[in-house]
């Protein structure tokens, strides 16, 4: 099958590539290991007033409530290549399927660059943390 738009990556920025295409009624499909990305992970501040703080997972419950119903919209699994041959993408997973479309969002967020302090390790979510 090929897809008009191929959206790899589930974070916020995943998601929200996802919806605009279903809403748009393109063809697309969302490869991602998981849905939420890094707002899966937070850290609580003591002495924080939690009535104002809006948490990134709130946002992205949101859509994926909308995606969710949609089994056909998603597939979960990591991608290994992206290729580009004539005018077609493919998506080849680590599991070795092979998805073509025309095209592809990359919305693979970030990676945490620890500091090369000594110590560091030692106070990670104590002190310690990233954003």
């Amino acid at each position: 099958m090929e897809y008009d738009r191929i959206v790899v990556g589930g974070g916020p920025a995943g998601l929200t590539a996802a919806i605009y295409a279903i809403r748009k009624r393109l063809n697309m499909l969302l490869v991602s290991q998981d849905l939420g990305g890094k707002t899966n992970y937070y850290m609580s501040l003591p002495g924080q007033d939690e009535h104002q703080v809006i948490r990134g997972t709130e946002v992205v419950d949101r859509f994926k409530r909308e995606l969710e119903y949609l089994d056909f919209t998603r597939r979960m699994a990591a991608v290994s290549t992206v290729t580009k041959k004539e005018n077609l993408f493919t998506i080849t997973t680590t599991g070795g399927t092979e998805l073509t479309a025309k095209t592809v969002i990359l919305a693979t967020g970030s990676q945490v660059q620890q500091l090369d302090v000594p110590g560091v390790s030692d106070y990670i979510g104590r002190g310690d943390s990233y954003s």
